[in-house]
């Protein structure tokens, strides 16, 4: 076993994550929509107790860690492999073959190292990558500034609404650069002119002494009350 990481909480080998999310950016791309991760990698024991609750308390449809066909055992070949997915959207989407997200993923899982494997035994939201689960991802130059772009339309959250990534970035750039243009601007003191930043530094220092003085007021009132009690 390699190195992990986790998406939606649940434990992922590293190959299979950077996999994912490019899956992810380009299923947000085409339906607005995020794609998650339901489950992932599972030690002997979750897979286990996944087992007990099936068989023995109704639970959901689970086989035994030591089944050729339970995929997300860690212990399994196709443990790192495997995850199933469900998407945001209000029906069932990807977990539920024939409809348009459905489709989407079983055609597309290809163009980013999965296949469609869950489609041969009824659960159409399973799929696996094709390839070492826990490899390190290295890009060409081009992958890298393909990847790039895609990550600039991820969605980020900002009081409540949802906008894209470049988006955010540049009302950020936006107020950085009106900040430091008021920053700049002159005002007049004393008659003469000086910049907002020199005028709240001199402001600040002006406030400290103030400080200052009324704490040692404060001190000479106290000792002299001291004298006359």
């Amino acid at each position: 076993m390699g190195a992990t990481t986790t998406r939606d909480g649940k434990r992922v080998a590293v190959g299979t994550a950077a996999a994912f999310d490019k899956l992810a950016a380009a299923f947000k791309k085409r339906f607005g929509l995020t794609l998650h991760v339901r489950s992932g990698l599972r030690t002997w024991q979750e897979q286990y107790d996944l087992w007990v609750k099936y068989k023995y308390h109704g639970g959901t449809y689970a086989l035994h860690p030591s089944a050729a066909q339970a995929y997300h055992y860690e212990g399994n070949p196709h443990g790192g492999k495997s995850l199933d997915v469900y998407d945001s959207g209000s029906d069932n989407g990807v977990t539920v073959a024939g409809n348009a997200r459905s489709n989407w993923l079983r055609a597309n899982a290809s163009k980013y190292g999965f296949t469609a494997r869950g489609y041969q035994f009824g659960e159409p939201w399973h799929i696996e990558l094709a390839s070492n689960p826990y490899a390190t991802p290295s890009f060409s130059g081009g992958q890298i500034m393909a990847d790039a772009k895609d990550i600039w339309y991820f969605p980020v959250h900002r009081d409540g609404k949802e906008v894209r990534a470049i988006q955010e970035l540049a009302d950020i750039k936006t107020i950085a650069l009106d900040l430091q243009l008021r920053l700049a601007t002159p005002v007049t003191r004393g008659g003469k002119k000086v910049s907002v930043r020199q005028d709240n530094a001199d402001t600040n220092t002006f406030a400290r002494e103030i400080l200052a003085e009324v704490k040692n007021i404060s001190k000479r009132l106290a000792a002299v009350e001291k004298k006359l009690k």
